[in-house]
This record gives C-alpha cells, sequence and structure tokens, in this order.
C-alpha cells in the first residue's frame, strides 16, 4: 500500500486526488466513482468495481477533484480544512482523517 500527501478539503467539500494516482489507474474527468463509508475511513473505487447498494456515487472533475458528500463528512466528522490522507492499493483508494500532514509518498 502507497500512502500518498494529505490533501485538505476545500470549502465546497472538494478532496483534490494526486495526479500520479489519476495517471497509474488511468482515471479521466467524468469517471464514475463509489465511495463506500467503513467505520473511520472512505473507500473510493470506480463504480463499475461494486454493487450498487451501500454506496454513495461520485463523478471525478476536470481538476482531479471529487466532492464528498456532506452527510458522509458529517457521519465521520471531517470538516472543511481537515487533512485527509490518501493510500492507494491495487485499484481502490482509502481516505482516512490524516493524523499528521504528509508531504510526500512512501511506501506502507
Amino acid at each position: 500500500m502507497e500512502k500518498y500527501s494529505s490533501r485538505t478539503i476545500d470549502e465546497a467539500g472538494r478532496l483534490r486526488l494526486p495526479s500520479e494516482i489519476i495517471r497509474r489507474l488511468n482515471f479521466a474527468p467524468g469517471d464514475k466513482f463509489s465511495l463506500k463509508h467503513l467505520d473511520t475511513v472512505v473507500v473510493l473505487q470506480r463504480a463499475e468495481d461494486t454493487p450498487e447498494h451501500d454506496c454513495v456515487h461520485c463523478n471525478l472533475g476536470d481538476l482531479g477533484r471529487i466532492t464528498l458528500p456532506a452527510e458522509l463528512r458529517q457521519k465521520l466528522n471531517w470538516n472543511n480544512t481537515d487533512r485527509i490522507a490518501l493510500y492507494h492499493i491495487d485499484n481502490i483508494i482509502i481516505l482516512r482523517l490524516s493524523e499528521e500532514p504528509g508531504t510526500e509518498k512512501v511506501t506502507v
């Protein structure tokens, strides 16, 4: 699993994905993703790779941003300006509240 630098949720609830993840997983603007809340993390993966139930769907924006729905942020107690740690394994991205600001990619 690889950990990427933490990202900040903006005022609109958007989170920008690292360009390296976008390239590696061949993501493109308009791609549909599912967001699944599991305890204290969110699992993000292509919508076609997940069942329709128990997921919230979103699209990848032109600037590599996804919008985290307000109800999901409330469940997780994530606020605007919170730092979110991003992890990548196979075809999924794991999001969780960052314990410390990260600035570089490391292999975990």
